[in-house]
């Protein structure tokens, strides 16, 4: 059984050597930065799931996110990544690779969470684990996505 991000992660260690690449008709940062933002984000929502209350979680009806979740993608150049999760300056090889082990612990640690758990997004809205990992998933691909289209430039 494939684990949650598995595939995502190997494929994040296999865009570590062409971190410098670089496409301006694709994006205006390079791939290492795309691999940490990712990173970060995964690593951050599970920080944040962690140490919330689950007790004060409310679904609610989210039309933007039913988009994104049914159609498993976000839109390019919609969203600003907030500053925590953007990285700063030239990304160096040990800091995608401290994000990455960052992210398999806080994966880890996602599994012995309640399900109310629970994290806000800015756009989609309060998310409970499950959520929160689909939105991980769909946000990582998109990232993924981005990289693809990078180096086929």
């Amino acid at each position: 059984m494939i684990n949650f991000l598995e595939v995502e992660l190997d494929e994040v260690e296999k865009y570590i050597e062409y971190k410098d690449t670089l496409a301006p008709a694709v994006s205006s940062v390079n791939v290492g930065w795309h691999l940490v933002h990712l990173l970060k984000v995964i690593t951050q929502a599970c920080e944040i799931l962690e140490s919330s209350d689950p007790a004060d979680y409310e679904g609610s009806v989210n039309l933007f996110r039913s988009g994104v979740f049914l159609s498993g993608s976000l839109p390019r150049g919609r969203g600003r990544a907030p500053k925590s999760t953007r990285p700063i300056g030239e990304v160096a090889r040990e800091e995608i690779l401290a994000e990455l082990e960052a992210v398999k612990v806080a994966i880890k640690r996602m599994k012995d969470l309640p399900a109310n758990a629970n994290f806000h997004h800015g756009a989609l809205g309060q998310l409970d684990v499950e959520q929160t990992k689909r939105f991980l998933e769909i946000h990582t691909r998109h990232h993924l996505k981005i990289i693809q289209d990078i180096l086929e430039e």
